[in-house]
């Protein structure tokens, strides 16, 4: 849905000229406008639309498409489950 948004807001694009040209996308694009962002097959219309306007990548996707695993230490894990808050005031002298 990001991306749908992001081509909205270009300056070069339009729905009416994006589905003159590709009219077998309407229906994903009336299922992302509708909510239905996770139905099979709606991600397949941002292919063409980069066409017409630039589409962001994924967020959990560096540009080159490589997944980033993101696991916290089991310090941070600790903290994360501990509900306690750290200020700047709060932090080790050695950290800072």
């Amino acid at each position: 849905m990001r991306k749908l948004v992001y081509a909205f807001y270009n300056d070069g694009f339009s729905f009416s000229g994006f589905l003159r040209k590709y009219p077998d996308e309407r229906v994903h694009i009336i299922n992302l406008l509708i909510g239905d962002v996770f139905k099979e097959g709606v991600d397949a219309v941002y292919g063409p639309m980069s066409e017409f306007a630039e589409i962001p990548p994924p967020l959990y996707e560096q540009v080159d498409g490589n997944m980033i695993a993101q696991v916290p230490t089991p310090e941070e894990s600790d903290l994360l489950l501990s509900a306690k808050y750290l200020y700047y005031d709060d932090q080790p002298a050695d950290s800072q």
